[in-house]
């Protein structure tokens, strides 16, 4: 049997009490005014529907118990990964490949800044400011407040 669809209904009622004269109402079917073989209907659908969920429950549960073994091992490594220090920072960082690291120089460049370094050596670096450990205090002072700005 298909499910049951609650229909507007039509009634046929007096139009007042002692008088022949009737009336049709329309009216909402709901559970409490169907008949007895409707209502009959309505309980073994919910019946079979709370069955099912029982056993698919149930089939869910067995399954996970199943599969439990595995899931305690997974557990279990993720566990012994994680209580090694050293183990749980190397799975942190990411692999260093030195050829596709930016810092990653070639002997031709690192010459380069050599031969720069020693030409330029004895010269006074422009634009540089002082050391901070040089400046007077309040100089240091003013450096803080606009840095905060």
């Amino acid at each position: 049997n298909p499910p049951y669809k609650f229909t507007w209904a039509d009634k046929v009622v007096l139009v007042s009490e002692g008088s022949p004269k009737t009336t049709t109402e329309t009216y909402m079917e709901n559970y409490k005014n169907v008949s007895q073989d409707i209502r009959d209907q309505l309980n073994a659908e919910a019946e079979a529907s709370q069955e099912l969920k029982t056993v698919s429950y149930h089939k869910l549960y067995d399954i996970l118990k199943q599969h439990q073994n595995e899931v305690n091992e997974l557990r279990a490594e993720r566990i012994a990964r994680t209580t090694n220090p050293l183990a749980l920072v190397a799975q942190q960082q990411p692999d260093y490949h030195p050829q596709n690291h930016p810092t990653h120089y070639t002997q031709n460049s690192s010459t380069r800044s050599q031969k720069t370094a020693t030409r330029n050596r004895g010269k006074a670096i422009v634009n540089s400011p002082p050391p901070i450990y040089d400046q007077e205090p309040s100089m240091v002072v003013e450096d803080d407040e606009m840095s905060k700005d």
